[in-house]
């Protein structure tokens, strides 16, 4: 989990035609992979499974925040549903970013 959320208010202020797509998966998933992985400096909240559980919570808070006062200008995606359904989720992103679809966009992923 990046910690680029942090800045969607700024990103929307230089750029305020800019979509965020919100990319997440399962809160557990989530948290215990920020808890294996060893990150740099500044990333205290990943050292501890209960700290990461608070952090994955504030991130789940603010985002509500910007479902809020940036209505429509954020796509959640959820890792699930990408996996169980990616043609529909592909088309649903595109749509969102106003994008054609390509037939060469499934070999990105």
């Amino acid at each position: 989990m990046p910690n680029n959320f942090r800045h969607i208010g700024l990103i929307h202020t230089i750029l305020p035609n800019a979509k965020i797509i919100d990319a997440r998966r399962y809160p557990l998933d989530c948290c215990f992979s920020m808890f294996k992985q060893l990150f740099a400096q500044g990333q205290e909240f990943s050292y501890g499974l209960s700290e990461a559980g608070s952090y994955y919570n504030d991130y789940i808070k603010l985002m509500q925040h910007w479902d809020d006062v940036l209505p429509k200008k954020v796509l959640r995606v959820n890792n699930e549903d990408l996996i169980s359904d990616l043609e529909g989720q592909v088309t649903r992103i595109l749509t969102f970013l106003e994008l054609p679809f390509e037939e060469g966009v499934y070999f990105l992923l």
